[in-house]
This record gives structure tokens, C-alpha cells and sequence, in this order.
């Protein structure tokens, strides 16, 4: 993957036993280099709601901010919004999506 050798990503994993359970990927904004962003985090449904997920983004946002970043966002739908409330998150701003599709 390009993004794992980008130097304003963050990838960051969850094992058990050699096995991959749970990983956060975000990056540095590059043009506000203060600002980072969760683009996804996701746990193995047989791993969920043990502390994996929040863990993961606890790391992500230490890492970021030790890279200078003084907010992390994470733009997501209903649902996972009260995932990342529960790691410390509030709402910020109201997003609207658009989309370009090749035709």
C-alpha cells in the first residue's frame, strides 16, 4: 500500500497470537501540518468491545500529537460517532460529503 510508506501516515495495528485483530490508519494533514486525521479504525467482531479499538486510537492521537499535531479529527457516520465520544472526541463540525464519480 502506497499510504503505509507515506511519512505523514500512521498505521498502527492490534495483535493476539501473531494475528492481526485491529488496526487505526490516519495521517498528518500535509498542507496543516497541526491537524490530523482518523480516516478508518476497525476490530475483528471476536475482539470487539474489549479496549482494542479505543487503545488503538489513544496511540494514533499520542502519535500525531508527538509529531505536532494539535487536533485529531475523525470524520464519520452516525454510529461509530459515539465509538469515538467514548475515546474523549466532540463533535466539531458538521460535514457535507461530495462525491465525483468517473462515469
Amino acid at each position: 500500500m502506497k499510504a503505509l510508506g507515506d511519512g505523514d501516515a500512521i498505521y498502527l495495528v492490534a495483535e493476539e497470537k501473531g494475528m492481526v485483530v485491529g488496526f487505526t490508519l490516519g495521517y498528518i494533514n500535509p498542507t496543516k501540518n497541526e491537524e490530523a486525521m482518523i480516516q478508518s479504525t476497525m476490530v475483528h467482531a471476536d475482539y470487539g468491545n474489549i479496549g482494542i479499538g479505543s487503545s488503538l486510537v489513544k496511540a494514533l492521537a499520542d502519535t500525531a500529537f508527538g509529531r505536532g499535531a494539535r487536533h485529531v479529527f475523525a470524520e464519520v457516520e452516525d454510529g461509530p460517532d459515539r465509538f469515538y465520544e467514548k475515546c474523549g472526541f466532540r463533535r466539531a463540525h458538521e460535514w457535507h460529503s461530495m462525491q465525483l464519480s468517473r462515469t
